[in-house]
């Protein structure tokens, strides 16, 4: 039988505080959303090239395969605020995930929470995120559960359900054409999980990397105009590595609906603690888009030691922190490459 959530006690007082007759104004209700996803996801992997680092194992020995089909239930609800000058609210994410067909012999795709001794995958597996938030003005303060979409850390929503992490976020756009923004992440929830763990990285050749639970960051975007847009960021896992931003975006158009897009990116990241992250990458990429219809040419280089660091299982920032890929390699320690990319949106993103 499927197992349900319970809401952990830590969450209690927040969602009493939050609910409390004296704070359940109209605004907080009315501008309160509720959305149900749901997922049927298949995923079949080759391993016949065994003894891969990502290789799942059964009893001790390497599979020539990994196959799940499962089956998720995604619950988002956000709150408005409540009225004030300081207002309040709360958001919460349930996620639940089924097995509809796996085996502990092939089991090991990331859909599935799986015994890392058996390789048996679980029948069923859940996780309850809440987050509470606070606004004054244009500043929104946010401490819990966060689904980050920035460049220095995308969560991952590549299997069945969707990564998290815990911690606090301040974000404020009290500034014509400037967003500001920081905050520390403590721990993560991985995709196939239910519990909270520290914060790892993966960088291609580097050693010395360990858990850690302070994920530092802070960035700025400001609009010169319609058509130009800079981006800087700074983050730091504590004790594994450090990583400085730049991104510039400029848009021109051509008439109708018709628009050039040039955007250029640097990544700078090095070593903190005892590992060994060595990594500049440069990248620049142009899109033509018409009648929602895109073409892109891409050019990256990486040099330096090792390979871009990025959070795992997160999405490494260069090819995830745009609507079109910038990233053909984000493993690879040094180097150029080029791409192409051709994209057609089916339908608005309204």
């Amino acid at each position: 039988m499927p197992h349900f959530m319970t809401l952990p006690s830590r969450h209690l007082p927040l969602l009493a505080a939050l609910l409390s007759p004296g704070l359940a104004t109209a605004a907080f209700v009315d501008d309160s959303h509720l959305r149900l996803e749901l997922r049927n996801f298949y995923m079949n992997r080759d391993f016949r090239d065994a003894g891969q680092p990502d290789t799942p194992r059964h009893d001790g020995k390497s599979q020539n395969k990994a196959e799940d089909w499962t089956q998720g239930l995604l619950l988002r609800a956000q709150s408005g605020f409540t009225e004030g000058t300081v207002g309040f609210g709360v958001d919460a994410l349930g996620l639940v995930g089924i097995k509809l067909d796996s085996g502990s012999g092939t089991s090991g795709t990331g859909a599935l929470r799986r015994d890392p001794l058996s390789g048996s995958p679980a029948d069923e597996f859940s996780f309850l995120g809440m987050t509470g938030k606070a606004r004054i003005g244009k500043t929104v303060l946010t401490v819990g559960d966060h689904e980050p979409a920035l460049p220095v850390v995308v969560r991952n929503d590549t299997r069945l359900l969707p990564q998290t992490y815990q911690g606090a976020q301040l974000q404020s756009n009290d500034i014509d054409d400037l967003t500001l923004i920081g905050g520390q992440f403590r721990q993560m929830h991985q995709r196939d999980s239910s519990n909270y763990e520290d914060i790892v990285m993966s960088a291609d050749g580097s050693t010395g990397g360990k858990p850690s639970d302070r994920f530092n960051y802070a960035g700025a975007v400001y609009n010169f105009n319609p058509r130009l847009t800079g981006t800087l960021y700074r983050a730091e896992l504590k004790d594994n590595y450090q990583q400085n931003i730049a991104d510039l975006v400029y848009t021109l158009p051509l008439g109708g609906d018709r628009k050039l897009k040039t955007d250029l990116r640097l990544f700078d990241s090095d070593s903190r603690g005892r590992t060994t992250v060595d990594n500049r990458l440069r990248a620049a990429m142009v899109t033509y888009s018409s009648a929602g219809h895109s073409l892109g040419l891409a050019y990256q280089r990486q040099s330096g030691d090792t390979g871009l660091p990025f959070l795992l299982v997160a999405d490494p920032g260069p090819s995830t922190t745009a609507p079109t890929n910038l990233s053909c390699a984000p493993t690879k320690t040094a180097g150029s490459c080029a791409m192409t990319t051709i994209s057609r949106q089916w339908a608005s993103p309204a």
